[in-house]
C-alpha cells in the first residue's frame, strides 16, 4: 500500500487532521501535529496513537480503512479507495 501516495501526502483519520504521510527509503511513517506532536512514527504507532488520544476503535478495523487522503484530487478517500484506483489503473495498461 501507499504506493501511489505522495510524500509530504497531507492525511486526516476521523476528525483528526494534521497527518503527514512519508516514504522515504522504503520506509512508511507519519508526522502528527496534535494534540500532541509525534514526529516520524510507523504505522502501527498511528493506529495506537489514535487509539489513545482520539477514539477506542475496535482492534479488526483496519488503519488502511480509518486513514483518508486530506488534501488533493482524492480528498476523503480512504487508503484502501487509494490501493483499489492503483490496481485498477495497473490493470488497464
Amino acid at each position: 500500500m501507499f504506493s501511489n501516495i505522495p510524500d509530504g501526502q497531507q492525511l486526516n483519520m476521523g476528525y483528526l487532521g494534521g497527518i503527514t504521510f512519508h516514504y522515504k527509503n522504503g520506509r512508511i511513517s507519519f508526522d502528527v501535529a496534535n494534540p500532541s506532536p509525534r514526529v516520524n512514527i510507523s504505522p502501527h504507532h498511528l493506529a495506537n496513537y489514535y487509539k489513545k488520544y482520539i477514539e477506542k476503535v475496535d482492534k479488526e478495523v483496519s488503519l488502511w480503512d480509518m486513514l483518508c487522503m486530506g488534501d488533493g484530487l482524492h480528498k476523503g478517500a480512504t487508503m484502501r479507495d487509494m490501493e483499489t484506483l492503483r490496481n485498477e489503473g495497473l490493470s488497464t495498461t
